[in-house]
């Protein structure tokens, strides 16, 4: 456990990446911190990052520079790691949630790849930004893939993100199910699986994949043709925060996207 977490804060370091923390500062009670600018302290033996106050408090967000002793630290993980020349090689098959170049906004897209070292940048050249890696679905509930109660038809802990599904039809010729973001008006808020747009969609070994985007809360799931085996959750790759600090860092390596 111990490398996986100095691993992923080398990563961060390296590419300033945003990183997800469970720490305990009493080795009692756990709090889960989302850094950004992460950068050694101490000799090595803290991390300095930025945070926003909101995700302390309950006060307006600014944000405030914390030191995180790396012992205390239960686990690490990177939703999203920047990609320049230097690392744009695969490490491992599986889905990849790509973040690129939209139309004045992030635009996302899950690509599937068969096969370790094969380079994200033939296909995307300089407007890919970031990459989430998922895993695909084997059957084994993780913490990378979660189950869905489908007896529940409001999920009060969904967060704004991205979510990845991996799914199976019962009736290849119906329609999956209705979705519905809470925040959308039902005129513009339904859509079927699999996602409208079809670079959110794949499929491996009958296994069907579709990506979506949710403001926050989930209902209205049919689930008349549709088994959902288990969803994925990433949080947005934000323009004015994770794309800044990825341009900073494309200085320094001359990769300007």
């Amino acid at each position: 456990m111990e490398n996986i977490i100095k691993k992923n804060i080398d990563t961060a370091v390296t590419y300033q990446c945003p990183l997800e923390i469970v720490y305990s500062k009493d080795g009692n009670e756990q709090k889960i911190f989302y850094l950004r600018s992460v950068k050694y302290s101490y000799g090595g033996k803290c991390i300095t990052a930025d945070i926003k106050t909101s995700d302390i408090n309950n006060d307006n967000t600014y944000t405030i520079a914390l030191t995180f002793r790396i012992d205390k630290i239960l686990h690490a993980d990177i939703k999203w790691i920047n990609i320049f020349p230097q690392n744009s090689c695969i490490p491992q098959e599986g889905l990849y949630l790509i973040a690129c170049r939209g139309d004045m906004q992030i635009d996302y897209e899950v690509i599937q790849y068969k096969k370790s070292g094969e380079n994200i940048l033939d296909r995307y050249s300089t407007d890919v930004f970031a990459y989430h890696y998922i895993p695909f679905y084997n059957g084994h509930e993780n913490e990378i893939w979660n189950p869905l109660n489908k007896d529940v038809t409001i999920l009060d802990d969904i967060h704004e993100g991205i979510y990845t599904y991996a799914y199976i039809l019962k009736d290849e010729t119906k329609n999956a199910c209705i979705y519905r973001d809470a925040y959308d008006t039902p005129w513009d808020g339904m859509q079927i699986f699999p996602s409208k747009y079809e670079y959110m969609n794949t499929k491996r070994d009958g296994i069907k994949y579709t990506s979506l985007f949710s403001h926050g809360k989930i209902f209205d799931i049919g689930f008349d043709n549709i088994v959902i085996l288990a969803y994925n959750y990433c949080p947005l790759f934000t323009m004015y925060e994770d794309y800044m600090i990825y341009l900073d860092k494309a200085k320094e390596f001359n990769w300007l996207p």
